[in-house]
Formats: structure tokens, sequence, C-alpha cells
């Protein structure tokens, strides 16, 4: 989800990219419902495209935040997709 001063169309198509513990991923979103926030708006989006490294980095990224905040419990390996 995104932070934003003013909402993005719902279905328009961005370029997103964003620093993780397991490096950088970029790849291309489509925007989701906005929802209004005190200071701007949050705003879902979804993956489209992606690269095997983006995709890989990601995972680990979200299978760290997931150790360390529900004590062990991980994600699909990345290979059941």
């Amino acid at each position: 989800m995104l932070h934003l001063r003013g909402a993005l169309e719902h279905g328009e198509f961005v370029e997103v990219a964003f620093d993780t513990r397991s490096g950088p991923v970029h790849g291309m979103a489509e925007m989701l419902g906005a929802r209004k926030g005190m200071n701007g708006c949050f705003q879902p989006f979804r993956f489209i495209a992606l690269s095997d490294d983006d995709h890989k980095r990601l995972r680990t990224a979200l299978d760290s935040v997931l150790d360390r905040n529900f004590l062990g419990l991980r994600s699909a390996p990345a290979s059941s997709f």
C-alpha cells in the first residue's frame, strides 16, 4: 500500500520501486481503490510484472517480516506459485 498526497485512478498502471533488507524491488503495478488518510491517502496496488530477481527479493523480505512478527511462520516457497 502506498501513502500518497492524492489518489491515482483505480486501474492505472505505474512503476513501483522500493528498497527492502533483501535489496531493491522494481516492477509494474496496477493501482487499486484508495482510502483517505489524515495527510493524503493510502492506495493498495498489485504487481502485474516483476522480474524473477525482484520476485525473489520481495519474497525474502516478506519471509523476514513474517519470521519476526509471527515467531517462525513462513510463507509458501516461491516455487509453489
